[in-house]
């Protein structure tokens, strides 16, 4: 087989057979129906595609009104064959070839439901065509066959990143979209959101712009309605006269609390309590699940939203990360259109954050420890919400649910 011929026996090699419970409705995005069924004893046999089609998602093919008591050959291919065959039209090139008993009860129509976990490692775009024949004395030449199925992988790479460049492709000119703040004021510590900012439809309400020992220099960052995370090396203050620290909301009103508790957990990580919550109009910010890994085989050259002292939404690359990886290490840009949101990181910059935006939502990656990495909270998992547990307030940290992400 060529290497090609391997990336469709990953597919649905070790296909299960799955109780007719576990079916879900169509994914239209990932599933075209392409026709060419021809009828047997029961009319057509009807097939249907579940899944998104992205690493660590299930995969469903459900074949159903097929002829009970027979055996249906599952055909995967990479391109399109259209031959003419037994009287119909044979869809998928033979790539690959899975025999599969209907089962079921002589007489009444069967349901066939084959389903795997989508492998890793196949690149966003991969077409793949799907269609059943099956052993039916019913058929024109003794055998029927389903419609056939066209299918398009994505990775979890690119279903992340195309967002993010829309909205630098649909951005004002950097120097206008850049920050997040179009003024701000710290004897007062009033602020009023630059509503031309590439980022403004994220909701960075969690960020805070001021504290009361360091200005606009030393950032803490919501992880939960009580807690913040910051830099060890570049730390906040717990000591009365110089705890207060404010957020914004998106109506630009300033909401202040303060600092009564700090923990050290990890490597350049602080976690620090609040007096209070904070409102509903404040959120914090999730962190990637730990089992991001089955969906994300791929970080390279990611687009991630960093933060400066400056309160800019600057843009920066991940690069490849592992599960055992305890820093994330980033990059400036190397495509055109990203790198005119990019600026260097300088000192001063620690403890603010970098995140990735999934959904549209700011996930939580790393706080600025050196000017090219930093501290990853998800491998920090367990140790934070230690931390978090010791200072009280009853929160931990909230993983954001990919499954969801990608099964929408």
């Amino acid at each position: 087989m060529t290497s090609a011929r391997h990336l469709a026996v990953a597919v649905l090699t070790a296909c299960l057979v799955v109780p007719v419970s576990a079916m879900a409705a169509p994914d239209v995005d990932a599933w075209i129906d392409v026709g060419q069924d021809l009828a047997g004893t029961h009319g057509s046999p009807v097939l249907e595609g579940v899944g998104p089609l992205v690493a660590g998602t299930t995969a469903t093919l459900t074949l159903s009104n097929v002829l009970a008591e027979s055996t249906a050959y599952l055909v995967i291919g990479l391109g399109q064959a259209n031959a003419p065959f037994k009287g119909g039209v044979f869809v998928p090139t033979p790539d690959l070839l899975i025999g599969v008993p209907t089962g079921g009860t002589s007489g009444v129509p069967a349901t066939v439901i084959m389903a795997d976990t989508f492998p890793k490692f196949v690149p966003h775009g991969a077409g793949f065509y799907f269609q059943f024949w099956v052993q039916d004395a019913g058929g024109p030449v003794g055998w029927s066959a389903s419609n056939a199925l066209a299918a398009t992988a994505s990775q979890a790479h690119d279903l992340i990143a195309d967002p993010f460049d829309a909205l630098l492709a649909a951005a004002q000119p950097p120097a206008v979209s850049r920050a997040i703040y179009s003024s701000k004021d710290a004897g007062t510590q009033t602020f009023v959101r630059n509503t031309d900012c590439w980022a403004a439809s994220v909701d960075l309400t969690g960020l805070s712009p001021w504290n009361q020992a360091h200005g606009f220099l030393r950032a803490g960052t919501l992880v939960s309605p009580r807690h913040i995370v910051f830099a060890e090396h570049y730390p906040l203050s717990a000591s009365p006269g110089n705890n207060e620290i404010a957020f914004v909301g998106n109506d630009d009103v300033t909401v202040k609390r303060t600092i009564v508790a700090v923990s050290y957990p990890a490597v350049d990580i602080g976690v620090a309590l609040l007096d209070q919550d904070v409102p509903a109009g404040i959120a914090f910010h999730k962190v990637l699940p730990q089992d991001w890994h089955d969906h994300m085989w791929s970080t390279f050259r990611l687009p991630m939203l960093h933060l400066d002292q400056q309160e800019k939404a600057l843009v920066r690359d991940m690069v490849t990360i592992t599960e055992t990886s305890d820093y994330v290490q980033h990059a400036k840009p190397t495509d055109p259109l990203r790198v005119q949101w990019w600026e260097g990181l300088v000192s001063g910059d620690s403890g603010n954050p970098a995140f990735l935006l999934v959904g549209g939502e700011a996930v939580l990656v790393l706080t600025h420890h050196f000017t090219n990495s930093g501290p990853f909270y998800t491998y920090w998992f367990d140790e934070v919400n230690t931390a978090m547990t010791s200072l009280g307030g009853g929160y931990q940290l909230t993983e954001y649910d990919l499954d969801a992400f990608f099964d929408r």
